[in-house]
């Protein structure tokens, strides 16, 4: 079964990651890490947007989709609204939680662009 996407308040302060949601109505620039952000920092707002409530059983083929992308070309969809760019980075995390390790430089690449994306859509 596959989900549309849904960033609502009760969809995103229901799930697993609900005690570290912040909504994107809610999200202030202060609040994005800046590009080159310790890991521990990015990792912390990554869990702040529920990606599995958001695009459910899609969001991992869309998100290496979305990788993929950016290691072609070196650049995000323009079509990518705010809450798909906060379900990448979430998805980023998530991988780097099971694999046990910390994003090398080429990670580090496409994290950065996801949050300088991030900070230039936040109201």
């Amino acid at each position: 079964m596959t989900t549309a996407p849904r960033a609502d308040k009760t969809t995103m302060l229901s799930g697993e990651f609900a005690h570290w949601a912040i909504l994107d109505a809610a999200l202030r620039p202060e609040a994005v890490p800046v590009p080159g952000a310790d890991w521990p920092e990015v990792n912390q707002f990554a869990l702040s947007f529920d990606g599995y409530a958001y695009r459910g059983d899609q969001l991992g083929g869309w998100a290496n989709q979305a990788v993929k992308r950016f290691q072609r070309s070196g650049t995000l969809s323009r079509a990518l609204a705010l809450p798909d760019l906060r379900a990448l980075l979430f998805f980023v995390q998530r991988r780097f939680h099971h694999f046990g390790t910390s994003p090398d430089d080429g990670d580090r690449a496409y994290i950065d662009a996801l949050l300088m994306a991030i900070r230039a859509r936040v109201p």
